[in-house]
């Protein structure tokens, strides 16, 4: 799957800080588990968004989110085309692993602090096949968000946390995770600022395409 989580969620929120990295990567591959998707159209609507879905998604309103989706997950995104190296992890909640940090602390100290990124999910739906008709996602972060403030060294003001959770290491307006326990443990403990972010995900209907 694809890292929807982190698409929408920098998208939707401006979201694209106060988040956990690594600076290797913390979990491998399972061959054994995989994810299998409910093929057809998806939708990740923003609060009070309306659509009719029997429509074209061509023709539904961007606040939808609207998605085309195969077994593997969103197929015509332009993350699809960027083709990031990811790896998928079992567990409560899943863990995805992403090879596309910025490269680089904001203090320049390190030019691979912020290698890995991770986001949470967590199977809300499943259709008569057992394949996933539903989910919710949401990013990885360094604690909880802080009233918007100045980092020394940074221009803009950010929510990036003041009481980051344990194990995790600053790093400017983002952190860095040692261990995949810290990760694990940041990402249950994420889930109660989930509502932040509009990250809950559907299938709608079959595509007729």
């Amino acid at each position: 799957m694809r890292a929807l989580a982190i698409g929408l969620a920098c998208l939707l929120a401006g979201a694209c800080s106060n988040l956990v990295y690594s600076k290797d990567p913390l979990f491998a591959a399972d061959p054994a588990f995989s994810l299998e998707f409910r093929p057809g159209l998806w939708a990740a609507p923003q609060e009070d968004c309306s659509f009719d879905a029997a429509k074209p998604l061509a023709e539904w309103p961007e606040c939808v989110n609207g998605q085309r989706f195969d077994a593997r997950g969103p197929v015509d995104d332009a993350d699809a085309q960027v083709k990031v190296p990811e790896i998928v992890v079992a567990g409560d909640p899943i863990i995805v692993q992403r090879a596309d940090g910025p490269g680089t602390s904001e203090k320049g100290a390190d030019t691979v602090d912020l290698r890995y990124s991770y986001t949470a999910m967590r199977v809300s739906a499943r259709d008569d096949a057992g394949r996933i008709a539903g989910l919710n996602t949401w990013l990885v972060i360094c604690g909880p968000p802080a009233e918007p403030h100045h980092i020394k060294g940074l221009r803009n003001k950010t929510t990036a946390t003041l009481h980051p959770f344990p194990g995790l290491r600053m790093r400017g307006e983002n952190c860095l995770a040692r261990d995949a326990a810290t990760v694990r443990a940041a990402a249950v403990a994420s889930q109660a600022y989930a509502t932040l972010l509009p990250l809950s995900a559907h299938w709608v209907r079959d595509d007729e395409r």
